[in-house]
């Protein structure tokens, strides 16, 4: 069977564009007005037309398989555009130089600056991460005068950089920060990224300003409470709210850690570093994580911490 098989289809010959005139050998096949394919049944004398059915079978309309060819070649641009797009994304730091602000996530054991650095060293980083300081300014000893609103507004050097990323919120959380007031001062959270990003805006639009939210964190504050809430009744994903929509009114990039790390109030024991039951800094190995999900873009100006109860006070 398989050899008297393939002596059939070895006998299939392609005759071009069908023509009356002509004689044709069985299971020739035919194009007919560049639309329809026919196949000959049996030897085919001249002059017999190709509506003859003891002579000619139709085996293909090209119209349907090109319409099908060219819907499925439309799908194909449209996913090679989704994958370039995705691939333009992940490369949107390459041969570019950061200047990264931020707390104890960039200076700790294992930290996200080290980190980035040592996986992505065609980024040009600069890290000034101080631990303990917070976005809006504090009056607490030691931190009166390094807030991330009071040093980025003092820097005079932000041109020369691409990009600036903004790392704060755990410690603003922390200690209790107002998010607002009726009289907002830059001792507010909200009132201390509007003036960070209009800062930049007005006197250094060439950097262009990246605001990275963090991960859960767990009783920073001396509480048992795994929701967070904070001494003004507000737990992290209400900074982190604010925080994105002022991005939003902004036009300003951002990266929701909150959402993206997979940390939660099940599992941050394994994610994040026991310090003495307090857990706030990740372990180096969610370091190495959330430096691959800002390097690739993954989530930027992403969901928002849904779901999440938080206050404005």
């Amino acid at each position: 069977k398989e050899i008297n098989d393939f002596e059939i289809v070895n006998q299939f010959t392609y005759e071009g564009n069908w023509d009356i005139t002509k004689q044709y050998k069985k299971f020739a096949i035919v194009t007919v007005n560049g639309t329809e394919g026919y196949i000959s049944l049996q030897p085919v004398p001249a002059g017999v037309d190709i509506s003859n059915p003891e002579y000619w079978a139709l085996i293909a309309d090209y119209t349907a398989v090109i319409a099908g060819l060219g819907n499925r070649v439309l799908a194909l641009e449209n996913a090679v555009s989704d994958i370039e797009g995705e691939l333009n994304k992940s490369a949107w730091l390459k041969g570019k130089k950061v200047v990264w602000y931020g707390d104890s996530w960039l200076t700790t054991t294992g930290n996200l600056v080290y980190q980035f650095q040592n996986k992505y060293p065609e980024v040009t980083v600069t890290g000034r991460g101080i631990g303990g300081t917070m976005l809006s300014r504090s009056n607490i000893a030691g931190f009166t005068d390094n807030s991330g609103y009071q040093r980025i507004l003092a820097a005079n050097d932000l041109s020369s950089f691409d990009y600036i990323f903004i790392s704060y919120g755990v410690n603003d959380w922390q200690v209790s920060k107002r998010i607002m007031s009726e009289n907002p001062t830059e001792y507010d959270y909200n009132y201390a990224l509007k003036g960070i990003l209009d800062h930049i805006k007005t006197y250094y639009p060439s950097c262009v300003p990246v605001v990275i939210f963090p991960s859960y964190c767990y009783k920073a504050f001396n509480s048992s409470d795994k929701n967070g809430i904070n001494n003004v009744g507000c737990n992290l994903p209400g900074y982190i709210n604010n925080g994105i929509d002022i991005c939003r009114s902004y036009n300003v990039n951002y990266i929701n850690l909150y959402e993206l790390a997979g940390v939660n109030q099940s599992n941050y024991a394994q994610f994040m570093r026991d310090d003495s039951g307090v857990y706030v800094h990740p372990t180096t190995e969610l370091f190495e994580k959330l430096a691959d999900i800002i390097y690739t873009g993954i989530g930027i100006n992403g969901i928002k911490c849904y779901g999440e109860d938080w206050s404005e006070n």
